[in-house]
């Protein structure tokens, strides 16, 4: 049975570049989707993030964070950015998918990069198929034992081909494939998600029973962070994206930098644009780090003239510079009134409030 689009649709359909399915569908979300979408179909037009937001009954930050993907590589474009900078990806934003053997021509070469691995397809297999496999190795049949027992019912035959085709193709161990199970029920997900776990952590490398607590303890790391990060706000925290866990590992593990100095990147932030961008917080945290800030603390400092608690900050903290960072933004923080509000709820306030 073939599948055809209606003809009486066919006299109103508007324009999507061969490269949107060939290098990026079956990698990006719904919601990157949607936007990406919803601006072809407006092209032309003069669109805002709020425009987006309305017509795709989407948050603002959602929006955002789904545009901030084709931004990055390079299908959208700015209204006066350059082609060339438009397709240079971002080193802290989402990259392409490349699948293997492609070169990447034009971009400079990252060592260590991990592998692109295909997705596990959607088979029907015979009852033959998925018994001969068991029969050359008993440690699949064990295997789809336990993951009966942890999903807490039986698999069928297509549900087995795709572990199967985890443990073939990706290379992944049956030990790797029930650690991914137990995640991925613990979380209350599905099959679909473990076949995207199984191939993302094939791609890291993550191929033995080490490398997937390691894996694991890094997303526990991860979790936390975010946790006392957003357990700051008093009310209205941001919503957890890929790209904003990314953002606060980066900062925290990378950069050594406190949850405390964090949000206040967040404040500052908002202060200076009134809107939520973690793209802006990188910016500011980021030159914070290159000074040696790793709190708030050492930032007053750094505005008054004085080297951080932790050192002297590494390029020569100015209170001139300090305040172009953050958007013009005059601190008035106290350290035993942050302290305070840590300990208890945070009132927190937009710019222009009182």
């Amino acid at each position: 049975m073939s599948i055809r689009v209606a003809p009486e649709l066919l006299g109103r359909v508007f324009f999507v570049p061969k490269a949107i399915v060939d290098e990026h569908l079956a990698y990006v979300t719904g919601q990157q989707l949607k936007v990406l979408l919803y601006v072809l179909r407006h092209t032309g037009e003069d669109l805002e993030v709020g425009d987006l937001a309305g017509g795709l009954a989407m948050s603002a930050a959602d929006v955002s964070d789904a545009l901030q993907y084709w931004l990055t590589t390079g299908v959208l474009v700015r209204d006066g950015e350059s082609e060339s900078a438009a397709q240079t990806p971002s080193a802290n934003g989402p990259q392409p998918y490349r699948r293997k053997g492609e070169s990447g021509a034009g971009k400079t070469a990252q060592p260590a990069e991990p592998k692109q691995l295909l997705d596990v397809p959607d088979i029907v297999p015979t009852y033959e198929t998925v018994a001969a496999r068991l029969v050359e190795d008993p440690e699949l049949k064990a295997m789809f034992q336990e993951v009966q027992a942890l999903m807490g019912k039986t698999i069928g035959y297509d549900t087995q081909a795709k572990f199967i085709m985890m443990h073939d193709t990706y290379g992944l161990p049956p030990e790797v494939i029930l650690t991914i199970v137990d995640y991925s029920v613990k979380k209350g997900k599905g099959i679909g998600y473990m076949c995207k776990v199984g191939k993302n952590w094939a791609e890291e490398g993550v191929t033995t029973l080490e490398d997937a607590n390691e894996k694991l303890e890094k997303i526990a790391n991860t979790d936390r962070a975010w946790a006392e990060f957003t357990g700051l706000f008093s009310k209205d925290p941001p919503k957890a994206t890929d790209n904003r866990l990314a953002f606060v590992r980066k900062w925290r593990f990378t950069f050594g930098q406190s949850s405390e100095l964090i949000y206040y990147a967040y404040e500052t932030m908002v202060e200076a644009i009134d809107k939520v961008n973690f793209n802006y917080m990188d910016k500011i945290l980021t030159r914070w780090n290159e000074e040696g800030l790793r709190t708030p603390q050492d930032v007053l400092a750094a505005e008054k003239g004085e080297a951080p608690a932790a050192g002297k900050a590494g390029r020569g903290a100015s209170p001139k510079r300090n305040s172009k960072i953050a958007g013009n933004h005059k601190a008035s923080y106290d350290s035993d009134k942050y302290r305070e509000k840590a300990q208890g709820p945070i009132q927190y306030k937009r710019k222009g409030e009182e």
